[in-house]
């Protein structure tokens, strides 16, 4: 469980936070390869990390916020998306992000 509400922030700002996660060294290193361990089993192919979800190849590692904004992060290659979205503007249901989620997580993953 982390304790954090999401991703809320600027694209360009997830941008540059994106790449000091890829690129980063020492204790960042550290905690970008432990926060995406794979801590417990989602669905097939895809496990929850400490504040990530993690495809089983740990391939890609990405977060939804609340608002809708997602970070998607591969660590092998160094690429990243970021989605800005205004989920809540339109009620509780997230139905309408999940086809653009997908499409991300595929554009990254292997």
């Amino acid at each position: 469980m982390a304790g954090h509400a999401g991703v809320f922030s600027c694209a360009a700002d997830l941008a540059v936070f994106a790449e000091h996660l890829l690129g980063g060294t020492g204790p960042l290193a550290d905690w970008f390869a432990e926060s995406r361990r794979p801590c417990t089993a989602v669905e097939p192919g895809l496990h929850r990390g400490l504040a990530w979800l993690v495809t089983a190849d740990d391939d890609v590692a990405y977060h939804h916020g609340f608002t809708g904004t997602s970070l998607f992060l591969a660590p092998r290659t160094g690429r990243y998306v970021v989605l800005c979205t205004n989920a809540v503007y339109h009620g509780w249901d997230r139905a309408r992000l999940a086809g653009l989620r997908t499409l991300a997580l595929r554009t990254l993953a292997g």
